[in-house]
Protein backbone atom coordinates (compact mmCIF):
# COMPACT_ATOMS: atom_id res chain seq x y z
CA UNK A 1 0.00 0.00 0.00
CA UNK A 2 1.28 3.51 -1.16
CA UNK A 3 2.50 5.52 2.20
CA UNK A 4 1.10 9.31 1.96
CA UNK A 5 2.13 11.69 4.41
CA UNK A 6 0.31 15.11 4.84
CA UNK A 7 1.36 18.37 6.39
CA UNK A 8 -1.49 20.65 7.01
CA UNK A 9 -2.55 22.73 10.74
CA UNK A 10 -6.14 22.37 9.42
CA UNK A 11 -7.87 19.50 10.52
CA UNK A 12 -10.85 19.81 8.64
CA UNK A 13 -9.29 19.76 5.30
CA UNK A 14 -6.74 16.91 6.51
CA UNK A 15 -9.82 14.94 7.96
CA UNK A 16 -11.72 14.96 4.62
CA UNK A 17 -8.17 14.35 3.04
CA UNK A 18 -7.14 11.23 4.87
CA UNK A 19 -10.81 9.61 4.06
CA UNK A 20 -10.85 10.42 0.14
CA UNK A 21 -6.85 8.83 0.11
CA UNK A 22 -8.00 6.06 2.47
CA UNK A 23 -10.98 5.41 -0.41
CA UNK A 24 -8.11 6.04 -2.93
CA UNK A 25 -6.24 2.93 -1.32
CA UNK A 26 -3.56 5.03 0.36
CA UNK A 27 -2.07 4.73 4.08
CA UNK A 28 -1.75 8.11 5.43
CA UNK A 29 -0.07 10.31 8.46
CA UNK A 30 -0.79 13.46 9.17
CA UNK A 31 1.25 16.04 10.82
CA UNK A 32 0.40 19.19 12.32
CA UNK A 33 3.11 21.66 11.97
CA UNK A 34 6.31 21.50 9.85
CA UNK A 35 8.77 19.90 12.55
CA UNK A 36 7.01 17.26 12.79
CA UNK A 37 5.75 16.81 9.52
CA UNK A 38 9.75 16.36 9.25
CA UNK A 39 10.30 13.81 11.72
CA UNK A 40 7.44 11.92 10.52
CA UNK A 41 8.83 11.66 6.83
CA UNK A 42 11.92 10.17 8.35
CA UNK A 43 9.71 7.41 10.22
CA UNK A 44 7.16 7.05 7.71
CA UNK A 45 8.79 6.56 4.75
CA UNK A 46 5.89 7.70 2.31
CA UNK A 47 5.72 7.62 -1.54
CA UNK A 48 4.13 11.28 -1.45
CA UNK A 49 3.94 14.47 1.01
CA UNK A 50 0.97 16.37 0.58
CA UNK A 51 2.09 19.86 1.98
CA UNK A 52 0.15 22.93 3.28
CA UNK A 53 1.78 25.98 1.48
CA UNK A 54 0.45 28.58 4.45
CA UNK A 55 1.55 26.71 8.10
CA UNK A 56 0.77 28.94 11.31
CA UNK A 57 3.78 27.54 12.94
CA UNK A 58 7.06 28.55 12.90
CA UNK A 59 8.42 26.22 10.79
CA UNK A 60 7.11 27.60 7.11
CA UNK A 61 6.42 25.12 4.17
CA UNK A 62 9.86 26.50 2.32
CA UNK A 63 11.78 25.45 5.26
CA UNK A 64 10.13 22.08 5.11
CA UNK A 65 10.93 21.49 1.70
CA UNK A 66 14.59 22.57 1.98
CA UNK A 67 14.87 20.29 5.03
CA UNK A 68 13.36 16.79 2.99
CA UNK A 69 15.37 18.01 0.20
CA UNK A 70 18.86 18.41 2.14
CA UNK A 71 18.00 14.96 3.52
CA UNK A 72 18.93 12.02 1.60
CA UNK A 73 16.63 9.99 2.50
CA UNK A 74 13.95 11.86 1.85
CA UNK A 75 15.23 14.34 -1.34
CA UNK A 76 13.21 12.13 -3.59
CA UNK A 77 10.24 12.22 -2.23
CA UNK A 78 7.55 14.13 -4.96
CA UNK A 79 6.12 16.89 -2.83
CA UNK A 80 2.75 18.36 -3.87
CA UNK A 81 1.64 21.52 -2.20
CA UNK A 82 -1.74 22.69 -1.24
CA UNK A 83 -3.04 25.69 -0.40
CA UNK A 84 -6.19 27.31 0.86
CA UNK A 85 -5.51 30.24 -1.12
CA UNK A 86 -6.26 31.18 -5.08
CA UNK A 87 -2.92 30.02 -6.49
CA UNK A 88 -0.85 33.14 -8.02
CA UNK A 89 1.97 32.73 -10.29
CA UNK A 90 4.66 33.69 -7.57
CA UNK A 91 3.32 31.45 -4.74
CA UNK A 92 3.56 28.15 -7.45
CA UNK A 93 7.17 29.58 -9.24
CA UNK A 94 8.26 29.58 -5.36
CA UNK A 95 7.20 26.25 -4.26
CA UNK A 96 8.54 25.14 -7.49
CA UNK A 97 12.31 26.55 -6.32
CA UNK A 98 12.12 24.88 -2.85
CA UNK A 99 11.25 21.57 -4.39
CA UNK A 100 7.46 20.99 -5.04
CA UNK A 101 6.56 19.09 -8.12
CA UNK A 102 2.99 20.38 -8.53
CA UNK A 103 0.76 23.50 -6.77
CA UNK A 104 -2.68 22.44 -6.34
CA UNK A 105 -5.42 24.43 -4.02
CA UNK A 106 -7.62 22.97 -1.78
CA UNK A 107 -10.69 24.12 -3.47
CA UNK A 108 -9.50 22.38 -6.53
CA UNK A 109 -9.10 19.16 -4.45
CA UNK A 110 -12.48 19.18 -2.79
CA UNK A 111 -14.48 20.08 -6.29
CA UNK A 112 -12.29 17.38 -7.76
CA UNK A 113 -10.95 15.04 -5.53
CA UNK A 114 -10.20 12.71 -9.14
CA UNK A 115 -7.96 15.12 -10.48
CA UNK A 116 -5.48 14.76 -7.19
CA UNK A 117 -5.88 10.57 -7.31
CA UNK A 118 -4.52 11.59 -11.42
CA UNK A 119 -1.70 13.55 -10.08
CA UNK A 120 -0.51 11.05 -7.67
CA UNK A 121 -0.66 8.37 -9.70
CA UNK A 122 1.21 10.39 -12.42
CA UNK A 123 4.44 11.03 -9.49
CA UNK A 124 4.24 7.25 -8.63
CA UNK A 125 4.60 6.29 -12.52
CA UNK A 126 7.99 7.33 -12.98
CA UNK A 127 10.43 10.12 -12.90
CA UNK A 128 9.57 14.30 -12.60
CA UNK A 129 11.18 14.02 -16.38
CA UNK A 130 8.50 12.42 -17.89
CA UNK A 131 6.02 15.09 -17.02
CA UNK A 132 4.65 17.37 -19.50
CA UNK A 133 4.64 20.48 -17.12
CA UNK A 134 2.59 23.59 -17.40
CA UNK A 135 0.17 24.49 -19.44
CA UNK A 136 -1.09 28.06 -19.63
CA UNK A 137 -4.11 28.68 -20.57
CA UNK A 138 -5.37 32.25 -21.58
CA UNK A 139 -9.34 32.07 -22.26
CA UNK A 140 -12.38 34.72 -20.50
CA UNK A 141 -14.52 31.29 -21.63
CA UNK A 142 -15.65 29.56 -18.09
CA UNK A 143 -16.76 26.20 -20.10
CA UNK A 144 -13.24 25.79 -21.64
CA UNK A 145 -11.18 26.54 -18.52
CA UNK A 146 -13.16 23.44 -17.28
CA UNK A 147 -12.43 21.28 -20.33
CA UNK A 148 -8.89 22.55 -20.47
CA UNK A 149 -8.41 21.73 -16.80
CA UNK A 150 -9.82 18.42 -16.92
CA UNK A 151 -7.55 17.52 -19.92
CA UNK A 152 -4.81 18.69 -18.31
CA UNK A 153 -5.06 17.22 -15.21
CA UNK A 154 -5.91 13.86 -17.20
CA UNK A 155 -2.44 14.48 -19.00
CA UNK A 156 -0.64 14.99 -15.60
CA UNK A 157 0.14 18.66 -16.28
CA UNK A 158 -0.30 21.61 -14.05
CA UNK A 159 -2.61 24.40 -15.84
CA UNK A 160 -2.75 28.38 -14.98
CA UNK A 161 -5.51 30.57 -16.12
CA UNK A 162 -5.22 33.88 -17.67
CA UNK A 163 -8.87 35.63 -18.10
CA UNK A 164 -7.02 38.57 -20.25
CA UNK A 165 -4.35 38.86 -22.52
CA UNK A 166 -2.65 41.49 -19.64
CA UNK A 167 -2.60 38.79 -17.48
CA UNK A 168 -1.66 36.26 -19.95
CA UNK A 169 1.38 38.35 -20.77
CA UNK A 170 2.52 38.63 -17.20
CA UNK A 171 1.80 35.43 -15.95
CA UNK A 172 3.81 34.31 -19.35
CA UNK A 173 7.02 36.68 -17.98
CA UNK A 174 7.25 34.60 -14.49
CA UNK A 175 7.35 31.15 -15.89
CA UNK A 176 8.05 29.15 -19.14
CA UNK A 177 5.22 26.83 -19.59
CA UNK A 178 5.60 23.87 -21.50
CA UNK A 179 2.13 24.49 -23.96
CA UNK A 180 0.63 27.97 -24.57
CA UNK A 181 -3.16 27.65 -25.30
CA UNK A 182 -4.86 31.25 -26.30
CA UNK A 183 -8.08 32.14 -27.12
CA UNK A 184 -7.79 34.56 -30.00
CA UNK A 185 -11.36 36.16 -29.20
CA UNK A 186 -10.10 37.85 -25.66
CA UNK A 187 -12.26 41.11 -24.49
CA UNK A 188 -9.31 42.71 -23.67
CA UNK A 189 -6.48 42.37 -25.99
CA UNK A 190 -6.51 41.37 -30.21
CA UNK A 191 -5.55 37.76 -29.84
CA UNK A 192 -3.43 37.66 -32.88
CA UNK A 193 -1.59 40.66 -31.61
CA UNK A 194 -1.05 38.76 -28.29
CA UNK A 195 -0.19 35.55 -29.90
CA UNK A 196 3.06 37.70 -31.95
CA UNK A 197 4.21 39.13 -28.78
CA UNK A 198 4.02 35.13 -27.25
CA UNK A 199 6.12 33.99 -29.82
CA UNK A 200 8.73 37.07 -30.07
CA UNK A 201 8.93 37.15 -26.20
CA UNK A 202 12.03 36.03 -25.04
CA UNK A 203 10.20 33.36 -22.06
CA UNK A 204 7.96 32.03 -24.16
CA UNK A 205 9.67 31.82 -27.94
CA UNK A 206 9.35 28.39 -29.01
CA UNK A 207 7.04 27.22 -26.64
CA UNK A 208 3.82 24.95 -28.58
CA UNK A 209 0.43 27.12 -28.75
CA UNK A 210 -2.70 25.96 -29.43
CA UNK A 211 -4.71 29.19 -30.44
CA UNK A 212 -8.70 28.75 -30.15
CA UNK A 213 -11.96 30.49 -31.52
CA UNK A 214 -15.69 29.59 -31.86
CA UNK A 215 -18.49 31.90 -33.68
CA UNK A 216 -19.02 33.05 -37.19
CA UNK A 217 -15.31 34.68 -37.42
CA UNK A 218 -13.58 31.70 -36.01
CA UNK A 219 -12.46 30.34 -39.68
CA UNK A 220 -10.58 33.43 -40.70
CA UNK A 221 -9.11 33.77 -37.40
CA UNK A 222 -7.61 30.32 -36.99
CA UNK A 223 -6.58 30.47 -40.65
CA UNK A 224 -4.00 32.54 -39.58
CA UNK A 225 -2.27 29.47 -37.52
CA UNK A 226 -0.09 28.93 -39.92
CA UNK A 227 1.81 32.09 -39.69
CA UNK A 228 1.62 31.98 -35.67
CA UNK A 229 3.47 28.52 -36.28
CA UNK A 230 0.03 27.27 -33.70
CA UNK A 231 -1.98 24.22 -34.02
CA UNK A 232 -5.61 25.51 -34.18
CA UNK A 233 -8.95 24.00 -31.75
CA UNK A 234 -12.52 25.26 -33.46
CA UNK A 235 -14.42 25.90 -30.63
CA UNK A 236 -18.28 24.15 -30.32
CA UNK A 237 -21.06 24.89 -28.22
CA UNK A 238 -20.70 21.08 -27.23
CA UNK A 239 -17.96 19.44 -24.47
CA UNK A 240 -14.60 19.92 -25.63
CA UNK A 241 -13.38 16.27 -24.90
CA UNK A 242 -11.19 16.26 -27.72
CA UNK A 243 -8.25 18.90 -26.23
CA UNK A 244 -7.16 16.19 -24.31
CA UNK A 245 -5.97 14.74 -27.57
CA UNK A 246 -4.96 18.29 -29.02
CA UNK A 247 -2.83 19.23 -25.83
CA UNK A 248 -1.10 15.97 -26.05
CA UNK A 249 -0.65 15.97 -29.56
CA UNK A 250 1.66 19.80 -29.11
CA UNK A 251 3.33 18.04 -25.97
CA UNK A 252 4.68 15.66 -28.37
CA UNK A 253 5.21 18.00 -31.31
CA UNK A 254 8.77 17.61 -32.43
CA UNK A 255 8.99 21.20 -32.98
CA UNK A 256 6.10 24.38 -33.65
CA UNK A 257 8.17 25.40 -36.85
CA UNK A 258 6.11 22.69 -38.26
CA UNK A 259 3.14 24.35 -41.33
CA UNK A 260 -0.38 24.29 -40.52
CA UNK A 261 -2.25 21.28 -42.46
CA UNK A 262 -5.10 21.63 -44.10
CA UNK A 263 -7.98 21.88 -41.71
CA UNK A 264 -10.12 18.50 -40.23
CA UNK A 265 -12.21 18.96 -37.18
CA UNK A 266 -10.93 18.45 -33.86
CA UNK A 267 -13.60 19.79 -32.09
CA UNK A 268 -16.17 17.39 -29.69
CA UNK A 269 -17.81 13.87 -30.35
CA UNK A 270 -15.76 13.52 -33.71
CA UNK A 271 -18.84 15.95 -35.71
CA UNK A 272 -17.76 16.84 -38.79
CA UNK A 273 -16.61 20.46 -39.97
CA UNK A 274 -13.50 21.79 -40.41
CA UNK A 275 -10.67 22.74 -38.14
CA UNK A 276 -6.71 23.38 -38.56
CA UNK A 277 -3.83 21.72 -36.95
Amino acid sequence: MRRLLIIDDDDDFSDYLGRCLGIFGFRTARAENGRSGVKLAKAFHPNLILLDWILKSGFSSSDVLKTLKSDDASRGIPVVMISGIKESPEDAEAARRFGAEIFLTKLDITNNPESLLRHLRCLLAGPISQFPGTILLIDDDDAFQEAARAAASELCCDLRVARGGDEGLRMASKFRPSLIILNLQLPDFNGLILAQLLRSGGATRGVPMIVTAGGSDAEELLGRASELQARAFLKDTDAYREIRSEIAAALASASVQAPAKEMRRTGPCGKKGRSVF
